[in-house]
């Protein structure tokens, strides 16, 4: 699914891009259109820059494109409205900054720790990832969510006990040769649930749209 900063950054390359032929130009801007599921009335508008005989593509104004993105995405996604509410009452709380506050909870030992579940959190976490992708690991799932070491632990120690317990089954025999415990491979299993590190949230793309998005609050009036 196409983000907000895809179709940003879509804008933003727009007249930098090396179109060739006409009829290519067409074609691969509606290729690009169609895969960042950008709609109209910006697609009407685009097409409307290719006249026929015409050799040269047209520049156009990215940055009015990327407000109407803005306006647009803003009626649908509470995250960014609340953004831009922020910013024209005069307080700078953008996207970046919503993130690095979530992030406290996966920091240090709590990374590696269960979550119990918060449903608010969650459908917070996934407004944010329509503007900059994925940041799943940041999602409170609950405590039996196997995104942790403990629980994927327990969770593996569990079902293996359960399955090795059935009457005529060879895993034990065949652990015991190859020198394998159910404990060995719970501690082993329980390394993938090790949750991806801050380093890997998208902020760069947050800062991205936050600077977007600052320049199109600012010329905006309180209650618009």
């Amino acid at each position: 699914m196409a983000t907000l900063y895809d179709q940003l950054v879509f804008f933003e390359n727009f007249n930098n891009t090396q179109w060739f032929k006409v009829t290519e130009h067409i074609k691969e801007i509606d290729k690009a259109l169609a895969e960042l599921e950008i709609r109209s009335p910006m697609v009407r508008r685009i097409g409307s820059l290719h006249a026929p005989g015409l050799f040269d593509y047209h520049e156009i104004d990215a940055a009015k494109y990327q407000d109407e993105l803005i306006e647009s995405w803003s009626r649908s996604n509470f995250i960014l409205s609340e953004i831009i509410n922020k910013r024209i009452n005069g307080i700078d709380e953008g996207l970046e900054y919503r993130i690095n506050i979530l992030a406290h909870d996966n920091k240090g030992k709590d990374r590696f720790l269960p979550r119990g579940r918060d449903a608010d959190l969650n459908h917070e976490i996934a407004e944010m990832e329509k503007l900059v992708g994925d940041m799943s690991y940041l999602k409170h799932n609950g405590i039996w969510y196997p995104d942790n070491p403990l629980t994927a632990f327990v969770e593996f120690a569990i079902g293996a006990y359960a399955v090795c317990s059935l009457p005529g089954f060879i895993f034990p025999a065949l652990a015991s040769k190859l020198g394998i415990s159910g404990g060995s491979a719970a501690i082993t299993s329980s390394l993938f649930g090790i949750r991806p590190s801050n380093s890997e949230l998208p902020l760069d793309k947050a800062r991205y749209i936050d600077e977007k998005v600052f320049k199109y609050s600012d010329n905006l009036e309180p209650g618009n």
